[in-house]
């Protein structure tokens, strides 16, 4: 619109010179100047409608050392290719609320659809909305364009870098009993609420855990078998508010120390205070699928206040939880095992620190 606006400017300059100077060649060249801007102006406003555009992502989960490909998808109605357009996108990071938007160049748009690609770096980890703003469309000769709202938008989760760390478990973390609603789907246990199995007496079985009502239809003696409870001994605390510093570091200390939990078998609960259910929440990681699962929820929440005592807030809603083992990483990416400092944050490369870090759990 602003170029439009400069055009009949410089229209009504070439007018008034054309009268002052008594120019029949300025005047033409006014009179063609002016049939130029309505031309333009009228076949842009006809071939805005003819044009749309959506934008997505190429993968939903990439690392923050990955580029991501967005794919931007056009559907030009018209029987002209459109040699000229640009994009207005905006680009969010839901977990850090850094937010930038800027124009890019688009590629020419054919008649039917059509689908090009752009690639960008994300700056960090985090849940990232990229929203499709504007479409600018130029006119043949490149000078004039028309922008058309667009309400295309796509959303990607950018993963931390997992960073390997040593963990060595003791024999009493390895055996540890608690209260749990997971159960063991290969090893039997002693909690009689949940049946592992059904199977014929063996010398040494207690006479309260026969099945009577099988037994007396079987003629034969069985046994309930009950289940082993999956308890965590592990719960890493996460207490990061602000997030203004060293975000990153924070992500990748997470993320480095759950991994390697959960590569060494140990089962472990995640908690944080959650500013949209306004209460402290934890999370179960098992396996890749759970640890990769808890990221979506993680990243997706918001910035907020801080609390006084996660852990105590964690005692107050799990009393029957108790872990034999409290991790707790602050701002600042400071680590704390049961009340003591074994990480401190700080400048320094943060990678190697986890690298050489070992957990005696």
């Amino acid at each position: 619109m602003i170029r439009f606006l400069i055009g009949i400017v410089v229209t009504v300059v070439t007018f008034y010179l054309a009268l002052i100077y008594e120019s029949v060649a300025l005047g033409l060249l006014g009179f063609c100047e002016a049939v130029l801007f309505v031309t333009a102006y009228i076949f842009l406003l006809w071939y805005s409608r003819k044009i749309h555009a959506s934008i997505d992502v190429w993968s939903g989960f990439v690392t923050e050392e990955e580029k991501v490909k967005l794919v931007i998808r056009g559907e030009n109605k018209s029987k002209l290719p459109c040699m000229k357009t640009c994009l207005r996108i905006c680009i969010r990071n839901s977990f850090s609320g850094k937010r930038e938007k800027g124009w890019y160049s688009g590629d020419v748009l054919y008649p039917g659809e059509n689908q090009y690609s752009h690639r960008f770096q994300p700056q960090g980890a985090g849940f990232y909305t990229i929203e499709l703003k504007k479409l600018r469309i130029y006119d043949v000769t490149g000078m004039f364009y028309l922008n058309r709202k667009c309400t295309g938008l796509a959303q990607l989760y950018v993963l931390p870098k997992i960073v390997d760390v040593g963990v060595r478990l003791t024999e009493q973390t390895r055996n540890f009993y608690g209260e749990s609603d997971s159960y063991d789907d290969f090893h039997p246990g002693q909690d009689q609420s949940e049946i592992f199995d059904v199977r014929e007496f063996r010398a040494g079985d207690r006479i309260q855990s026969i099945e009577w009502k099988l037994s007396a239809k079987q003629d034969e003696l069985y046994v309930r078998e009950g289940s082993l409870p999956m308890a965590c001994p592990v719960v890493l605390f996460l207490e990061a508010s602000n997030r203004k510093r060293n975000y990153e570091d924070f992500l990748m200390v997470a993320a480095g120390i759950s991994f390697s939990l959960m590569d060494a078998a140990c089962h472990h609960y995640i908690s944080w205070y959650s500013e949209s259910r306004q209460d402290i929440v934890r999370y179960r990681v098992d396996d890749e699928e759970s640890f990769y699962e808890f990221f979506t929820i993680y990243l997706t929440e918001k910035k907020g206040r801080g609390v006084e005592s996660l852990e105590e807030m964690y005692h107050r809603k799990y009393p029957n939880d108790l872990a034999a083992n409290r991790l707790v990483l602050k701002e600042g990416s400071i680590l704390m095992q049961n009340g003591r400092v074994i990480m401190n944050g700080g400048r320094e490369n943060m990678e190697e620190k986890l690298r050489n870090l070992e957990l005696q759990l």
